[in-house]
């Protein structure tokens, strides 16, 4: 039997193994090829390889083993230090003389090879490339005005179809200075968004008071309609209440709603209200009369009459942001498996049943605007505006409120393009670019897929046409398979610039048959729309990260948790772009200021949201309940010894019922303020030690920002 094969399933002691038994158990072992063999074909084109380099063979580093034990004093020292060089562990104890170490087939170890084991070059998985910035206006260049891109129609009503039979398309480029893209317009934030700081002050800017008022009212309204001798009654806050508590579900999970008020359960949302109370607010939640509905059959009926109102308050509310120069339109379904017409099936979507929403989005992933869908009866033609299709009227419905002849950027997929569309937004001084299908270009030249078989990838070709004086494009390019894209505003090659050294489009791409990387043509059409179409989805990644998972019957309430949960979404990233502009201008940094994630941040909106008081009239304010101010007060024993937990700023710079509670010398603890001395007086609202003397206001200061 050869020696080698006795090492294995067999206890080694490490201090009686001999230097040359040593090496034989080292050339023993056989390295394993660490080959990929995953095909990134389909992969994003904006990726690049890392040039790493790699060593040619397991031979070198035996060598260089043979070498450091030479230098060691004694073998046991070289394990040792090999030991924790490999694992970068200087912690861990070395191990002692009689430890021994256990060798099985079962873990991957190898018998000897009588043939070295050579690493051969490993191909690595593509690494995503940074997006470039968008395009600037270069002084250098031609002095360039936003216009309707020569529109010859007689209005954008007349634009149709018709024009289009009558289009020749030539083999011809469409060549933009990079002055005649650059965006013109002014996305800055207004001074009231740029002023908002806390979490919850987002939220509230789009769910606004009146917005809860209204919830409110209605919900009263229902309760009195289902029983007139009802003596249930809410309030705005307590629609604030029930909302923070949704949200606190959102992050933090149990197995079902009783959970939360059960043996184990979470403080925050059984201090809020009792659970009979937030059953009672959900079972009569309401957003909209029913007996102004208009009923089914007759002309204005509105599947949507009981959420419509609320959906059109948060659009106004989303839409008040500036908007961003890219812009995508995409769909969103909204889960939900119950029963309802309005419900649609999506195999390609992550959450395959629900109710379908058009949003409008940027690359950030802020929704600006959205619509849900009502069946296919729901092709509004709004007035001034062409009808061009049900899927292109959805896109010119969402794209009412983008500012005109200020070069903004508006992507979409093949579900919505059509050349119509392209040129109506052209007219408008609105580049657009999008998928498109075959069967939706009048006249196509573009070689169909069977052409292009026997072509090698990264093959692309063009064709151009005019329409009512307007410009299309359109591209065909070959990756993994054929893609097809129309523009108003870019072609294959980049924009015109004055430095040259811009003008590259590579992508790398796995080949097979060569079992590594190759650089192949990528247009930058293709460029273009990979890197700015994604916002929608972006969006709903977030949203599904942590989104509100309460079931419900009526599809109304699982449309008003997914507003919600948009409406949270969109204050994160608000949040997000707020403080990227705060970055920029160096006056307005604070080194303080927290930065939150993405739970973090719906965190602190619940908490916010769960400890909301209504403010008080002007006057004399009544004393706090359940206080007496007269009698000290001795810590439960309950609160000794924890840790303190400070109030959000919404809860704690309010101004409402911070009342000072002056404990025995037995209560007496460190200011969690000064954190230098004792202090016997509590908040009765943070339930904090903080120092309340003549000298040492700490108390004054701790509720007070500035």
């Amino acid at each position: 039997m050869d020696r080698s094969e006795r090492y294995y399933k067999k206890k080694i002691n490490l201090a009686e193994l001999t230097d040359e038994e040593l090496m034989e158990f080292i050339d023993s072992v056989e390295v394993e090829d660490e080959t990929f063999s995953s095909d990134n074909s389909i992969v994003d084109p904006d990726y690049v390889v890392d040039n790493i380099e790699y060593n040619n063979s397991a031979d070198q580093v035996i060598e260089e083993c043979m070498n450091e034990m030479d230098e060691a004093e004694n073998t046991d020292a070289f394990i040792a230090e090999g030991m924790n060089l490999s694992m970068n562990t200087s912690s861990i104890e070395q191990p002692a003389a009689n430890s021994t170490l256990i060798l099985d087939e079962s873990v991957g170890l190898q018998k000897p090879s009588t043939s070295s084991a050579a690493i051969t070059n490993i191909p690595l998985k593509s690494v995503k490339r940074p997006r470039s910035p968008l395009p600037t206006v270069e002084e250098s260049g031609p002095s360039v005005q936003p216009t309707s891109g020569g529109f010859t129609g007689e209005a954008l009503t007349a634009i149709s179809s018709k024009e289009l039979s009558k289009a020749i398309w030539r083999k011809r480029a469409l060549r933009l200075h990079v002055n005649e893209v650059a965006f013109r317009g002014d996305s800055s934030l207004p001074s009231t968004v740029k002023e908002l700081q806390t979490p919850m002050a987002f939220f509230n800017f789009f769910f606004t008071s009146e917005i809860l008022e209204m919830i409110a009212k209605e919900t009263n309204r229902r309760a009195l309609e289902e029983n007139i001798n009802s003596t249930f009654k809410t309030t705005s806050a307590e629609i604030r209440h029930y909302i923070g508590i949704m949200i606190y579900m959102s992050v933090y999970h149990y197995p079902n709603i009783d959970s939360y008020w059960g043996q184990n359960s979470f403080k925050p949302i059984q201090n809020c209200m009792p659970i009979k109370r937030f059953i009672a607010i959900k079972k009569y939640l309401s957003f909209q009369e029913e007996s102004q509905r208009i009923k089914k059959g007759q002309p204005g009926y509105d599947p949507l009459f009981r959420i419509r109102a609320l959906a059109n308050k948060l659009n106004d509310r989303f839409d008040s942001v500036p908007k961003s120069a890219r812009l995508c339109v995409d769909e969103m379904m909204c889960s939900t498996k119950t029963k309802h017409h309005l419900r649609q099936y999506m195999p390609n979507k992550p959450h395959k049943w629900g109710v379908k929403l058009f949003v409008l989005c940027d690359t950030n992933g802020f929704a600006y605007r959205f619509e849900i869908y009502n069946g296919a009866g729901d092709n509004v033609i709004l007035p001034n505006t062409p009808d061009l299709g049900a899927t292109s009227n959805i896109v010119i419905r969402l794209s009412q409120t983008i500012p005109d002849f200020v070069h903004h950027i508006l992507y979409f997929d093949n579900f919505y393009t059509s050349l119509p569309l392209l040129v109506y937004l052209r007219a408008r001084g609105i580049y657009s670019l999008g998928t498109v299908r075959a069967n939706r270009i009048p006249g196509c030249k573009l070689p169909t897929d069977g052409e292009v078989r026997k072509e090698s990838r990264g093959f692309s070709t063009e064709y151009m046409t005019s329409v009512q004086g307007i410009d299309l494009n359109t591209v065909l390019w070959k990756d993994n398979k054929c893609v097809r894209l129309a523009s108003t505003y870019v072609d294959i090659e980049p924009f015109l610039r004055a430095n040259p050294d811009l003008q590259t489009a590579k992508v790398s791409r796995y080949d097979r048959k060569q079992k590594h990387f190759i650089e192949i043509n990528c247009p930058q059409i293709i460029r273009e729309y990979n890197a700015h179409m994604g916002g929608v989805d972006l969006m709903d990644s977030l949203m599904g990260r942590y989104h509100i998972q309460a079931k419900s019957r009526n599809i109304m309430m699982r449309l008003f948790y997914h507003f919600v949960d948009m409406a949270a979404t969109n204050a994160y990233i608000l949040y997000k772009r707020v403080r990227a502009e705060k970055a920029n201008d160096s006056s307005n940094v604070s080194q303080e200021e927290q930065q939150y994630n993405l739970p973090q941040f719906r965190e602190e909106i619940a908490a916010g949201l769960v400890s909301f008081k209504e403010k008080r009239p002007v006057g004399r304010q009544s004393s706090v309940q359940g206080i007496d101010r007269s009698v000290s007060q001795q810590p439960s024993p309950s609160i000794i010894g924890r840790r303190a937990v400070h109030q959000v700023d919404d809860v704690r710079f309010d101004g409402q019922d911070h009342f000072p509670i002056w404990m025995d010398r037995k209560g007496k603890k460190r200011c969690k303020y000064c954190k230098k001395s004792d202090t016997q007086v509590t908040c009765s609202k943070c339930d904090l030690h903080l120092c309340c003397t003549a000298d040492k206001n700490y108390f004054w200061d701790y509720h007070h920002k500035n």
